[in-house]
């Protein structure tokens, strides 16, 4: 039983286990006076498998973003439901709010460091914004109805 159990402890020993393994074209250790981090840049490879309604991508960073793209605000007692698509946007989007009045509504598109774009005031229940002049990144828009924010949403612009 001893060499049973010491023959176990070798063979743990010696087997090597990897939960992931890949070639990185950089990376490395930072180290300060609160610790040390181990940290990677960028990935060589990767690879998108698609079938049956799934999308699997392989790799080691993966990004994972939740975005709101439609909502139901309220100002006061009043309820608004408001949509904005497509999104990801390539040419246009569309502003969708379903109030009856739209008076004093108006819209801001910023940039991520919350440069206006764009300013412009709600006269339909259907608003095109054209962004196909912007760079691939992402936008806030946010609506106003008399000075006060009703709602954001996150754009994401496609090339």
């Amino acid at each position: 039983m001893k060499h049973g159990i010491t023959l176990f402890i070798l063979l743990f020993f010696i087997t090597k286990t990897n939960a992931q393994e890949t070639a990185l074209p950089a990376g490395g250790e930072a180290t300060g006076a609160g610790g040390s981090m181990s940290f990677s840049v960028g990935q060589i490879a990767d690879q998108t498998n698609l079938g049956g309604g799934i999308t699997e991508a392989q790799g080691v960073q993966q990004p994972y973003e939740i975005s709101v793209v439609t909502g139901l605000s309220s100002v006061g007692k009043l309820h608004i439901d408001m949509q904005v698509f497509p999104n990801p946007a390539q040419n246009n989007i569309t502003l969708q709010i379903k109030h009856s009045s739209l008076a004093n509504f108006y819209y801001t598109l910023t940039d991520q460091v919350g440069k206006v774009i764009s300013q412009n005031k709600i006269t339909q229940s259907s608003t095109a914004i054209d962004v196909h002049a912007l760079a691939a990144s992402s936008y806030f828009l946010s609506v106003y109805a008399d000075q006060q924010l009703i709602n954001s949403f996150k754009i994401l612009k496609n090339q």
